[in-house]
């Protein structure tokens, strides 16, 4: 497998990188007078100016392939198909500039294994900076996919799904360095001006604690150190999770070195490469061991160091958390080269521009220097990573590319190309009747902008397909309201007929309970339904309404419903001559010429409830009464054996026939 940023393996090859380099010809430059990028335009070396386009040299890709420059594979996480995705760089065929993706900063899951069969997934990064997977086929006999098109798509590292599996194979030896300080993880420790700490709690990625390096200077170091020896064989890949407390600049950088038990280094430094003004959130950094010159086939401690060659002493720190190794992950082999005319001393890497940075404050004069530079002369160019390398001025003269006012440095058919990468802009124009007579049809998705004049913004405009062209914006970028916004398909305008028309997509009807505050609307309906449905079962099983001559019947002839008192009719029964007593009269005839004598004895044939009978008695022996008689006084003491007592009966309960009740009053006696 092809190495890969061997510019952060080998030495710089000058003779003193802490003060300056020697540059030929009496000159030297110091490292700290050297820019970041050059904002000049042209190169200054003594009195000469160069134009800047006769130091660029272009990276391309050998045999017009896409390649990686850093990343195109992704780390398992240890659980389940859960994967995180480093930073990662890469060209593109006829694409000079690298495109760089972020780390992802949640885990990313592949679908579940097939149950009979293994499958491939690709991970794949596209012309737009888009990240996505490609699932492959599950088969007996699995193939990796292809990306669907190779000039705007470059695929990583396929990866293995074994058939019924729940984490990916063949098997992936995962070490967890430090996470949780849980038994099984390695010993920590720290070297140098700085303050380190493996228990904080504050900003933890996984669970509850991380690390974490405080008001740290140069070259301290975070270590970890394993029971016993690790094999490189073993491991392909050192990955963990990244928070930086304050931004890195030019001259600061976090590298990662491996050592033996006796703290000696077995590798060489690398720096990571990572978002460095990203602060105060996780992004997950990883390097291949590929990416190390290792002096030894093990290795026992991996150091953490805080590397500053410039600004401030001392740097406010980053937080650490899930530190991992991991075998079996193998990093994509970088197809492309650097294709350089004539000869650049060291090494860049591959694919990436190397530009000229170089100028005139950076050079320190120390003879006077009038006529032109020799062809021998040397002058410093900076790779795209920061590193330097002398490249020979002959060599820059020989390939002097001169601009020549109102051309292009490409051709038709490359513009063609580029112009085709996005179709959608239909031009600018200096009014809407202009765009109108220009493109009087387009597609949905379809735009193109509006300058009416110097002292107008620029206006974009958005085809619709049932209004034509229509204002998307003004200024060139922003809106001021959503009226100026084309709806789209997808995410649509909130309006009161969408509202009443929504679907209950997802409505439960399972749960009888109240609402409450917290629940939403389609909630809040399902309770409500529900608690219809439950009460009409509990009321079907009720009485149904009563109403008067249907279902409830009346008492003497008046009905129970409404309100007000019910009076029992009067119903006298015929008074009789003998001691029997009728209840079947309506009415009393008169009064008896005499009392009657004997035990008083009941008739109830016809009896109505309420009839009622006087009756006249006198005996001045002992006389009874039927069982059916209710006595409302005491018949011992009341009842006068010399006089006529009176008696009113009346029927008050009929059960059954001849089941009666009868009241019986007394009156008192009479001469």
């Amino acid at each position: 497998m092809g190495k890969r940023n061997q510019h952060a393996k080998q030495g710089f090859g000058v003779d003193d990188p802490q003060d300056s380099i020697h540059l030929g010809e009496g000159k030297r430059i110091r490292l700290e007078d050297i820019p970041a990028e050059n904002t000049d335009g042209d190169l200054q070396v003594g009195n000469r100016a160069y134009n800047d386009a006769r130091y660029q040299f272009k990276g391309t890709s050998s045999n017009n392939q896409a390649s990686f420059l850093e990343g195109g594979y992704l780390v398992w996480t240890g659980t389940g198909l859960d994967f995180n995705r480093p930073r990662t760089s890469y060209l593109l065929p006829g694409i000079d500039t690298p495109i760089l993706v972020a780390a992802s900063t949640v885990p990313i899951t592949l679908d579940p294994a097939d149950p009979t069969d293994p499958r491939f997934d690709i991970p794949v990064w596209d012309i737009n900076g888009n990240f996505t997977i490609i699932k492959g086929t599950p088969s007996p006999n699995p193939v990796i996919p292809a990306v669907t098109d190779p000039l705007t798509q470059i695929a990583g590292t396929a990866i293995l799904i074994p058939a019924g599996a729940t984490t990916p194979g063949p098997e992936v030896p995962n070490t967890t360095v430090f996470d949780e300080g849980a038994p099984g993880e390695w010993a920590t420790s720290s070297t140098g001006t700085g303050t380190a700490v493996f228990n904080a709690t504050s900003n933890p990625k996984n669970g509850t604690i991380h690390g974490r390096a405080t008001q740290i200077q140069n070259n301290f170091s975070l270590i970890f150190t394993a029971a016993a020896n690790i094999s490189t064989a073993d491991v392909t890949v050192f990955g963990f999770q990244l928070r930086l407390l304050a931004q890195l600049f030019s001259g600061q950088d976090i590298a990662i070195q491996f050592f033996n038990n006796a703290g000696g280094a077995v590798s060489n430094q690398v720096n990571l490469s990572i978002a460095k003004d990203q602060v105060n959130s996780y992004q997950f950094v990883s390097l291949p061991l590929e990416d190390f010159n290792f002096t030894a086939s093990q290795f026992r401690q991996i150091h953490v160091i805080y590397r500053r060659r410039r600004g401030a002493t001392v740097f406010s720190g980053f937080d650490i958390d899930v530190v991992q190794i991991q075998g079996g992950v193998i990093p994509p082999i970088v197809q492309g080269t650097v294709q350089l005319q004539g000869h650049v001393s060291g090494s860049g890497q591959t694919g990436t521009p190397i530009q000229v940075t170089i100028t005139e404050k950076a050079i320190s004069e120390q003879t006077e220097q009038t006529d032109p530079l020799p062809s021998t002369a040397e002058h410093m160019v900076r790779l795209a990573d920061g590193s330097l390398r002398r490249v020979a001025d002959s060599l820059i003269a020989a390939n002097k590319v001169d601009k020549v006012p109102g051309k292009s440095l490409i051709d038709d058919t490359e513009i063609a190309r580029l112009a085709g990468i996005n179709d959608r802009f239909k031009g600018k124009y200096t009014s809407l009747s202009a765009l109108q007579t220009a493109v009087p049809t387009a597609n949905p998705g379809d735009y193109a902008q509006v300058d009416t004049g110097a002292s107008n913004p620029v206006t974009n405009y958005n085809w619709d397909a049932e209004d034509g062209w229509v204002i998307g914006s003004t200024g060139g970028a922003t809106i001021s309201n959503t009226d100026e916004l084309p709806e789209g398909s997808t995410n649509l305008y909130h309006t009161a007929s969408r509202v009443l028309n929504t679907i209950l997509a997802g409505l439960s009807l399972a749960t009888n309970r109240a609402i409450t505050a917290g629940d939403s609307i389609l909630v809040a309906l399902g309770l409500l339904q529900k608690q219809v449905t439950d009460n009409g079962t509990a009321i079907s099983g009720k009485q149904d309404t009563l109403v008067s001559g249907t279902n409830i019947k009346t008492v003497f002839g008046n009905s129970l419903l409404g309100s007000g008192n019910i009076d029992a009719p009067y119903q006298p029964a015929t008074h009789r001559e003998s001691n029997t007593v009728l209840f079947d009269g309506d009415y009393v005839t008169g009064v008896n010429a005499a009392a009657r004598t004997g035990n008083i004895l009941f008739d109830f044939t016809g009896a109505k409830l309420g009839a009622n009978t006087l009756m006249y008695h006198q005996d001045a022996s002992a006389f009874t009464f039927p069982a059916e008689a209710k006595l409302n006084f005491d018949s011992g003491t009341d009842i006068s054996t010399t006089k006529v007592n009176k008696f009113m009966m009346t029927i008050v309960k009929i059960t059954a026939p001849q089941i009666v009740e009868v009241t019986v009053n007394w009156e008192g006696g009479t001469p």
